[in-house]
C-alpha cells in the first residue's frame, strides 16, 4: 500500500472471508510474529497483517514522526484502500493502543478485539482518576524488576461492542 509517500507491507490471506480479523504487531517486532496465527485462522478468516512504518518490510522514512498518531493514521488509510469493515482487531504490545485509538474514531468498522500483552484505553485526561486494578497495578509495577515483569504474564482479553 502507497500513502502519503510511505510504502507500507502487508499480508492479505483468505479475501474471499467476510469475515476480518487484522493483526497489529507491537515494538519492536513485526507482522511475522504472527507467522503461526495466519495458517490457521486464515482457514475460517480474511487475515490482515501490517508491518507498521518503521518496522519489517515497510518503509522507514526518516522525515515522518513515529507517534500513535501517525500509527493509526497510516492504519485508517490501510483500512480505507481494502475497504474493510467489522473488524476483529488482535493488538499485542503497541498494538493495543494503536487498535484502542484507530477504534475510538471508527467504531463503525471494529467487531471485536483480542488483547495480548498490552494496555488498551483511551481518555481526554492526562491521566484517568478512576484507573481499574489491573492498569493500577500495571503502573505500580517496577519493570526494572525483571521478575515482577515477567510474572505479569500474557493477558487475553475479549471484547465485543
Amino acid at each position: 500500500h502507497n500513502g502519503e509517500n510511505l510504502r507500507m507491507h502487508y499480508l492479505d490471506e483468505n479475501s474471499e472471508s467476510n469475515e476480518v480479523v487484522l493483526l497489529l504487531h507491537g515494538e519492536p517486532t513485526w507482522g511475522y510474529i504472527y507467522r503461526k496465527f495466519v495458517p490457521e485462522l486464515s482457514n475460517l478468516y480474511r487475515v490482515i497483517v501490517p508491518d507498521m512504518m518503521g518496522f519489517g518490510k515497510s518503509e522507514t522514512p526518516q522525515n515522518r514522526e513515529y507517534t500513535l498518531k501517525t500509527h493509526v493514521e497510516n492504519l485508517s488509510k490501510l483500512i480505507d484502500f481494502l475497504g474493510l469493515s467489522d473488524i476483529t482487531f488482535v493488538g499485542q504490545d503497541w498494538g493495543g493502543p494503536v487498535t484502542g485509538a484507530y477504534s475510538i474514531r471508527n467504531i463503525d468498522k471494529v467487531k471485536g478485539y483480542v488483547l495480548i500483552n498490552t494496555l488498551f484505553g483511551y481518555s481526554k485526561e492526562e491521566r484517568p482518576k478512576n484507573l481499574s486494578p489491573w492498569i493500577t497495578i500495571y503502573l505500580l509495577l517496577d519493570f526494572n524488576d525483571l521478575e515482577s515483569f515477567y510474572s505479569c504474564g500474557n493477558r487475553f482479553v475479549r471484547f465485543s461492542r
